[in-house]
């Protein structure tokens, strides 16, 4: 004979039903499961409504809150089994069921109602069951036929109460039921939302029994300058994930983190995980991380690789092709470059080694290229890889030469640093001189300048007028520059000095500089003097001597008056 007498039973279970009410934090959350029974009982639609009746003062009065729907019912076996015993449910071995504790219920008792009321009817048979505050209960078999079941909950509240509650019990059940497979109205009004995500280059995947919305996290901040050479986890803290699961529409859990906390591959995306198969954890707080859910990060493993990676892919390509100039010239949206370029670097993507060659480089003068190209590039460069915000005569002529400029837009070099690849600024490293179409006398001008020069002893091959001044050029503003070649490549430093056998023995006048536009209208009238001038600011330059300076005014002084002499003759 058990000991336990029906006392202490009835104790045992009080014990029982208040810890289990005590578990729900948020009252409100009784919604949540009202609805979820609602679905496993098959409905297509729930209502919940709200009516208050105020007192004669009016300061408070009799909320009822109602939440009824059109499914299975349940006649007097189901209750007295399932609804009025603890620890018990009917949906243990179901997986169109998603409540397996059998306790959902109870959760209305969190609200501290003076009355519930559950009314429902299958099978012929209609019952009304009261459950009173102090948790006892009363079944009532009634006359009238019923469908469906409608639980109605009694609160006394003050007025100022009333639109609070209601604010939290719309906000409730819009949080957890935006996607469940039936119509959810809360006084009337749907608060059923289309699956989806609000990421970057989203995309979602429908396999029999789960549903999945995938795609890169928007980020923390509009622009990413303190990540642009971050990779791996670290680029993915850049990110602010939405991370949800949910049974049948259902929300089991969201928030910015993967529920079983080592799915770190998966960093810095977001995604909504939808699948019959997956399971809320005792406390109902979170996703169980059992095998079920370990399939569903399987498909969205394979969704990651198979569609997302491609997709940022052609994003980056698309966007280097329009940044380059050749043609596509569609703006492919959004992400900006910068922010594909971060999510490029996310342990999901690693679009360095997983697709190198990928032409996702705009370049300055041609079309993009990727990253295998840039590293086999055979450039006076090296392995530094160039870099230029705008074509220029030095990035044509680089160009010309068989070798790409890459155009450092949306943090491209940085982006290539984050790659384990060196890169500079190309207009410090080299120059050139632009073209340009002088008049006659200026250029014949230049031979006089080349003879003054050689009478100076600075070593002169040709002399003539070139565009110095392209924009970042490294000999802006400058009166002339040397190159071993006039308008060829020129590297600062030995490359621009002449030499014994050779070197840098061209000069090029900067065409713009008010000197030199001086000296090219001195050559209508009097060239000897223009070209003294022109001398005079090379030699100057190169620190040549007093001596050789004068040698230089000498013989200019005697150009000049060799032409104003007729017959040509010294005067």
């Amino acid at each position: 004979m058990s000991s336990k007498s029906p006392r202490s039973s009835r104790v045992g279970a009080e014990e029982a039903l208040d810890t289990l009410v005590a578990q729900f934090a948020d009252p409100m959350v009784f919604l949540r499961e009202l609805v979820q029974n609602s679905l496993d009982a098959a409905s297509t639609q729930v209502d919940v409504t709200f009516d208050y009746d105020a007192d004669a003062g009016g300061k408070s009065g009799l909320l009822r809150i109602g939440v009824a729907d059109n499914g299975e019912g349940m006649n007097e076996g189901i209750i007295d089994k399932y609804l009025l015993t603890l620890f018990s449910s009917t949906k243990e071995n179901d997986l169109t069921k998603i409540g397996k504790f059998g306790v959902g219920f109870v959760s209305i008792f969190a609200m501290e109602p003076q009355l519930v009321t559950v009314e429902t009817g299958q099978a012929g048979e209609s019952w009304r069951i009261l459950f009173h505050a102090d948790r006892s209960f009363e079944k009532l078999r009634l006359e009238e036929p019923l469908e469906g079941t409608t639980v109605t909950l009694y609160k006394q509240v003050t007025s100022e109460q009333v639109g609070k509650l209601k604010k939290r019990a719309r906000a409730t059940v819009s949080y957890w039921c935006k996607y469940a497979e039936a119509d959810i109205l809360v006084d009337g009004d749907s608060v059923g939302e289309e699956f989806g995500i609000d990421a970057a280059l989203s995309l979602t995947h429908q396999e029999p029994g789960t549903d999945v919305a995938l795609g890169f996290a928007p980020l923390r901040e509009p622009r990413v300058d303190g990540w642009l050479l971050a990779a791996g986890a670290d680029a993915a803290r850049a990110t602010r994930p939405l991370i949800g699961f949910y049974n049948r529409g259902l929300t089991l859990v969201e928030g910015e983190i993967m529920p079983d906390g080592t799915s770190s591959d998966l960093s810095g995306l977001s995604m909504r995980v939808k699948s019959r198969y997956l399971e809320h954890t005792l406390t109902r707080d979170n996703v169980r991380a059992d095998e079920s859910y370990h399939k569903a990060i399987a498909i969205v493993r394979a969704q990651v690789k198979n569609e997302l990676h491609p997709r940022l892919v052609a994003h980056l390509e698309a966007l280097a092709k329009r940044a380059s100039g050749q043609g596509g010239g569609d703006d492919p949206g959004a992400p900006p470059t910068e922010a594909a370029l971060l999510y490029a670097r996310l342990p999901s993507m690693r679009l360095h080694e997983t697709a190198a060659r990928a032409a996702i480089f705009p370049t300055t003068d041609g079309p993009p290229i990727s990253l295998h190209d840039l590293r086999r590039q055979d450039s006076p460069t090296g392995d530094v890889v160039p870099v230029a915000s705008e074509s220029t005569p030095l990035t044509r002529l680089f160009a010309d030469r068989g070798a790409q400029v890459v155009l450092d837009t949306g943090g491209m070099a940085q982006h290539l640093r984050a790659c384990d690849l060196r890169c500079a600024g190309f207009h410090s490293m080299y120059y050139t001189a632009g073209r340009v179409d002088a008049p006659e006398p200026a250029v014949a001008m230049l031979d006089l300048v080349r003879e003054l020069l050689g009478k100076g002893k600075a070593r002169v091959r040709r002399c003539v007028f070139g565009d110095l001044d392209y924009p970042y050029s490294a000999v802006a503003h400058r009166v002339f520059a040397r190159q071993e070649e006039a308008f060829g490549l020129t590297k600062p430093g030995d490359d621009d000095t002449p030499t014994l056998f050779g070197g840098a023995r061209d000069i090029v006048f900067a065409w713009k500089h008010p000197l030199v536009e001086r000296c090219a209208r001195l050559a209508e009238t009097q060239p000897a003097l223009g070209a003294q001038l022109l001398a005079q600011a090379v030699l100057m330059s190169e620190d040549a001597d007093v001596e050789r300076r004068v040698d230089v005014a000498r013989a200019a002084l005697r150009a000049q008056i060799s032409r104003a002499t007729p017959t040509g003759g010294e005067a």
